[in-house]
């Protein structure tokens, strides 16, 4: 049985945390939740504040307090959301530096921003039980992080539920106590996404489904514990040539790529790619690296490789920054015999047929929409620069730890996809149906305050000068 958290009355000064007390929970997973958003504290990529991975409040071992904190206590802490960190960690300012230990606690996941500093916090979800590493500094298990963290929120709290991170002001995540009226961006755990794809993909959300990997037993203390699998990983395409191939000429149909079954020509790198919600930059293998920039060369564009120190969970190390790394888009599958360039290929033929049905083109005959979704975003409409892109060592323990628990379920991981292209869409990670929803931020016809069109269809898309939103029916 899943027993939901609620308050027990509607009053600002009696938003209490600790209602679980007047239950029993009696369910196997031992989680109570309340599906109601939680305010996150998030950059976006229109923000001119320095990149911050979402991050909420956490209270530990709730059980003991008869009362609820204040949102300014020190015993709220923040923690920002990792799915690409299997187990949640906290912090323990008395271990070494270099030790680990693994506690059971009483988790819950608080809403702590929408009240002033002197008002109680809300649960929205807490774990009874739950099984935490803790070290004394959990920011090191970030690569290259700056964000000032007390713990870290891994794939383990978030896999029982259909997680949407909204990244922009939500008009669905306000609060009667608020006299400003205020809209926050948020994370909010469903119990389930219902919305079918057709549906999803109707209103402009790209729906790719995913393997989730990793997981395993592993000893501590002479205990066998298991590790559930979290990561969750997909196929990615990146630096393709720009859509529309000749963007002086966009209704000119370029001749068919021979080499790709006659489809509209493509070129781009490959890669598998593990979803990192807690890590800002984009990080791949020096091998990838070099292909990127080849890549780049190829596509007609400029990179530069420059040497830097970087900050992995296993110290400083020598790694490498790329710059000029531009487009990259997350790809779907109809066919599995079809790379993920190749479905871009195949998907790129089917938007240029729609947006010119009265030219005669080869891309016509190739109409399975199905399944095959491209999140793709393209830093070069409206000049937004390029990714933040670091080549790590394939003998650092960073690769050879994430490669020895996934494989060999999956290809090798050789993309790190992290906040930086993240951020530019809000989206869901359904866990339960193994499906990532995404949709591009500015993506909302609904608000007057962005600007986005309606074709002769009813079709809601986005600005030709955005880089996320290109395609409104290239989503199905």
């Amino acid at each position: 049985m899943n027993i939901k958290i609620w308050t027990l009355n509607f009053l600002k000064t009696s938003m209490l945390l600790f209602v679980v007390f007047f239950f029993s929970c009696t369910s196997e997973s031992d989680i109570l939740y309340l599906e109601y958003c939680i305010p996150v504290d998030v950059s976006t990529p229109y923000d001119t504040s320095p990149p911050r991975s979402p991050s909420v409040g956490i209270v530990r071992n709730y059980t003991i307090y008869s009362q609820a904190p204040a949102a300014s206590d020190s015993v709220v802490e923040n923690y920002v959301i990792a799915t690409e960190i299997p187990n949640t960690i906290v912090s323990d300012p008395f271990l070494g530096e270099d030790e680990l230990s693994i506690y059971d606690e009483d988790i819950a996941i608080v809403d702590n921003l929408s009240v002033s500093s002197d008002v109680s916090v809300a649960a929205r979800v807490a774990y009874r039980g739950k099984t935490v590493f803790a070290v004394q500094d959990p920011s090191i298990f970030i690569p290259g992080s700056h964000q000032s963290v007390d713990g870290l929120i891994g794939g383990d709290l978030l896999r029982n539920f259909a997680v949407r991170f909204h990244y922009t002001s939500d008009r669905q995540c306000s609060f009667f106590w608020d006299e400003e009226q205020k809209t926050w961006p948020n994370v909010l755990f469903l119990r389930e996404q219902p919305a079918t794809s057709e549906e999803l993909g109707d209103d402009g959300f790209g729906v790719v489904n995913y393997s989730l990997a990793g997981g395993g037993n592993y000893t501590f203390n002479d205990r066998e514990r298991e590790m559930v699998a979290t990561r969750v990983t997909v196929r990615v395409c990146a630096q393709a040539d720009p859509f529309p191939l000749y963007s002086a000429n966009p209704e000119y149909a370029p001749p068919p790529d021979p080499g790709r079954e006659g489809r509209y020509p493509v070129s781009g790198v490959e890669l598998t790619a593990l979803i990192a919600t807690g890590t800002v930059p984009l990080l791949t293998t020096t091998g990838g690296l070099e292909r990127l920039s080849q890549q780049i060369s190829v596509a007609g564009g400029v990179s530069s490789i420059s040497s830097l120190q970087f900050n992995l969970p296993e110290g400083i190390i020598e790694a490498a920054s790329l710059s000029g790394l531009t487009r990259l888009a997350i790809i779907g599958s109809v066919s599995s015999d079809l790379g993920p360039c190749d479905e871009l290929a195949r998907r790129r033929g089917q938007e240029y047929s729609r947006r010119y049905p009265e030219l005669e083109n080869p891309y016509f005959n190739d109409t399975d929409y199905s399944g095959a979704a491209v999140l793709e975003v393209d830093l070069e409409k409206g000049n937004y620069g390029n990714f933040d892109l670091i080549g790590i060592p394939s003998t650092a323990d960073y690769w050879q730890g994430l490669w020895a628990e996934t494989s060999p379920e999956i290809p090798e991981i050789d993309l790190i996809l992290g906040h930086d292209f993240l951020s530019w869409f809000n989206f869901t990670i359904d866990y339960i149906d193994s499906r990532l929803v995404m949709r591009c931020l500015q993506y909302d016809c609904s608000n007057t305050a962005f600007t986005c069109c309606n074709a002769p269809d009813g079709a809601c898309f986005c600005p030709e000068n955005d880089p996320c939103c290109q395609f409104f029916k290239f989503k199905k």
